[in-house]
């Protein structure tokens, strides 16, 4: 029901004489309808909405930034192939990463002993009981295989990954697309690896997670060859995992940049390598800038690889990512 006053409103703008239509049946229609019969009396205002309506929707928000914690950058420890029993487990981390000013974890699929129900629900209730999402998962898998039945296995994989991904309330499974395969090319492969892709985007979609590809080497090496790949695959399922330390072109920010668009979350490295220069560490500042040209809207994963001991970088780090994605942004606001 349509507020009297402002039903009369709408009645009075509308000239009821030029239209030739009668005030009682006005009085009965909806406000659609109304809206509708009064932009017929008024074109000339009803192009100016439609003007500012399109310059709204295209009006981008403000960044947003969250911080995450990636169970890779405690490899050593989480280690399930070694030969000894793992010096912790993916609890354990959960654990550690709730003594830190962040508000999620990345699990990654090599340190999960187990995939059944009961395990997953423990997981769950321990990140949430600690106030912690799962920001994402990290799974290994390969589209280039020239095997067939291997590639439809790998597909399968992705979609079990993604229905896990979907109880643990993960919002994207980070993927890779692979290397090219011995006596074959990339122009070759790229196809094949692109149409299997399309496969496991469905149970992407009907879960409501992002598949995040990652420029991870092989044929995603470079921003245009990951782009293509993306842009062929043509979903709004499929997106970008920026891992900020796998460019190694001139100018890394720079290609980081071309892909920024396309991401859906970030991983990123405390170091950086430009082509024919030593390794640096990584400019924060840069990486958030790029990322706030696109209005950036994610988890930011740090994946610490580094060389200093894990358990003092990580925390140095995590409180620079605070202070350069979270206080500056709020400064800013």
């Amino acid at each position: 029901m349509i507020p009297f006053q402002r039903r009369q409103f709408l009645l009075n703008s509308l000239g009821l004489s030029a239209i030739g239509i009668s005030q009682e049946s006005l009085f009965a229609a909806s406000e659609p309808q109304l809206l509708q019969l009064s932009s017929l009396a008024n074109p000339k205002a009803n192009a100016k909405q439609k003007e500012q309506t399109e310059k709204n929707e295209s009006k981008l928000p403000p960044p947003l930034f969250k911080l995450s914690l990636s169970a890779y950058s405690f490899r050593q420890d989480l280690q399930l192939k070694a030969q000894q029993k793992p010096r912790k487990t993916l609890e354990d981390f959960i654990r550690f990463a709730a003594t830190f000013p962040i508000t999620a974890v990345e699990l990654t699929e090599y340190y999960f002993y187990a995939t059944d129900k009961p395990y997953l629900a423990k997981l769950k209730a321990l990140a949430s009981k600690l106030g912690l999402d799962i920001s994402s998962l990290a799974i290994r898998n390969d589209f280039c295989l020239i095997d067939g039945v291997k590639r439809e296995q790998e597909v399968v994989k992705v979609r079990k990954w993604l229905e896990i991904a979907s109880f643990l309330g993960a919002k994207t499974v980070r993927i890779f697309a692979g290397s090219v395969p011995k006596n074959s090319t990339e122009n070759d492969i790229l196809p094949i690896c692109v149409e299997t892709m399309k496969k496991a985007i469905p149970a992407a979609r009907d879960l409501g997670i992002y598949l995040a590809l990652e420029n991870h080497g092989g044929i995603t090496a470079t921003p245009e060859s990951l782009l293509k790949i993306v842009r062929d695959a043509d979903s709004p399922w499929l997106g970008i995992n920026m891992d900020t330390g796998n460019f190694h072109g001139t100018d890394p920010y720079a290609e980081l940049g071309l892909i920024a668009d396309k991401t859906k979350v970030v991983q990123i490295k405390t170091d950086i390598q430009p082509k024919g220069k030593a390794i640096q560490e990584t400019d924060f500042v840069k990486i958030r800038t790029l990322l706030e040209k696109v209005s950036y809207r994610g988890y930011v994963v740090l994946e610490y690889e580094g060389k200093e001991d894990r358990y003092s970088a990580v925390p140095s780090y995590l409180q620079k990512l605070h202070d350069c994605f979270i206080l500056q942004i709020d400064r800013k606001r």
